[in-house]
C-alpha cells in the first residue's frame, strides 16, 4: 500500500455513466488516492484525466504494471469486463467493479478464477441495493404487507420522484 496507508487506485476506462462519480467518490475519501486513468479512444477517459489532474495511459499492461497502484476501479463497457478485469487481477490489483460482472457465463467463470487465483479483494456495485425506495419494497414484501407473491418484477432504473414515496403511486 502507498504511503500515508491510502489505497493508491487507477480508473479502468469512463465508458459507463457511473465512471465520473466513482471517480468523485474516490478523490473525496481521505483513504484513498486516485493516481491513473486507462481508457480507449471512444470512452473520454484521457479527457477525464486530464480534468481530475491524473496520468492518462493508452497501454493498459503499462498501467497495471506500475506497483504503486493497488486497485483499479473497472468502468469499462461490460463486453470488456474480462479482459480488463483478468490483466488487473494477475498483475495483483484489487478490483472494482460496476454489474453486470460479464456479458457471458465463460467470462464470469474465468474472471472468478482470476481473482481467486491472484488472491486480490473483489467488488461488484450495485447501489440499488441501498436505496431507499428498493429497501421500503423489500421491507413491504418482507413484512408480508402485499400477501404471498408468486411472481415479481422490477426496473432496474432510477427511482426518483420528487416528494415521499406512496407505495402504488
Amino acid at each position: 500500500m502507498a504511503s500515508e496507508n491510502k489505497i493508491r487506485v487507477a480508473m479502468l476506462s469512463f465508458a459507463h455513466v457511473h465512471a465520473r462519480g466513482y471517480a468523485r467518490q474516490a478523490q473525496q475519501n481521505p483513504r484513498v488516492e486516485l493516481v491513473a486513468v486507462w481508457d480507449e479512444p471512444e470512452y473520454g477517459g484521457k479527457q477525464a484525466a486530464e480534468e481530475l489532474g491524473l496520468e492518462f495511459y493508452s497501454d493498459l499492461d503499462a498501467l497495471l504494471s506500475r506497483e504503486d497502484v493497488d486497485g483499479v476501479i473497472v468502468n469499462a463497457p461490460t463486453s470488456m469486463h474480462a479482459e480488463v478485469m483478468i490483466p488487473a487481477a494477475r498483475a495483483g490489483k484489487h478490483i472494482f467493479t460496476e454489474k453486470a460482472l460479464a456479458v457471458t457465463l465463460a467470462d464470469c467463470d474465468r474472471i472468478i478464477a482470476a481473482v481467486q487465483e491472484a488472491g486480490v479483494q473483489f467488488m461488484i456495485s450495485l447501489p440499488q441495493r441501498c436505496n431507499p425506495n428498493v429497501l421500503f419494497a423489500k421491507k413491504a414484501i418482507e413484512d408480508g404487507l402485499l400477501g404471498e407473491l408468486t411472481f415479481g418484477r422490477a426496473r432496474g432504473g432510477p427511482f426518483r420522484r420528487p416528494g415521499p414515496l406512496v407505495w402504488g403511486a
